[in-house]
């Protein structure tokens, strides 16, 4: 592929990053003005994928090669599988386990996006990055103190700007590819 070819896939790249960012944007806004069901449907979505998870346990429990072995799986199969019931028909008993799950992802993610930002250093767009960063370690700073009180109120709000600043990041990111690409295919 010649060097004009890898530009232009960059740049629809670049586009389409920008497009997620913004949706991610505007999924925030939506999070934040309807916190209480967003941070329920979250607890709700969780307990579906531990459902999935349960009977998928369930049934490999019977493919193991030993009794033995077959009855852990069964067991910790059983055990995600009444826990994502108990959160899909209870979602105010998940939302102390899932604030603290969400205040390690925030954490998480704030170094890990930190770490992208000073990587992207001088370029175009890594300002907005590190702020992004920052704002998801000041979230699971927030949460946590706010914890176990914190529940589903603020797990939707919070989830709400996470993915505002996430997705204006994103949009950061994209911009600063299209510039580069935009710079690169400059004559010198």
């Amino acid at each position: 592929m010649d060097q004009q070819a890898q530009l232009g896939e960059l740049k629809k790249s670049a586009g389409w990053i920008i497009v997620f960012g913004v949706l991610m944007v505007l999924f925030g806004v939506f999070a934040v003005m309807t916190p209480l069901l967003m941070g329920a449907w979250i607890v709700m979505l969780i307990g579906i994928v531990l459902c999935v998870g349960g009977v998928a346990e369930i049934a490999h429990s019977f493919q193991a090669r030993s009794w033995g072995a077959g009855i852990w799986v069964f067991l910790f199969g059983l055990l995600a599988l009444v826990a994502g019931l108990i959160m899909i028909f209870r979602p105010g008993t998940g939302f102390g386990f899932l604030t603290l799950v969400l205040t390690w992802f925030f954490f998480l993610e704030g170094v890990g996006t930190i770490g992208l930002a000073m990587r992207m250093k001088p370029q175009h767009g890594w300002g907005w990055t590190l702020f992004s960063g920052i704002v998801s370690l000041l979230l699971g700073i927030l949460v946590l103190s706010r914890w176990p009180l914190s529940g589903g109120l603020l797990i939707g709000i919070y989830t709400g700007i996470f993915f505002m600043f996430k997705g204006w990041g994103m949009v950061a990111l994209g911009s600063a590819v299209r510039q580069a690409t935009k710079e690169a295919a400059e004559p010198a």
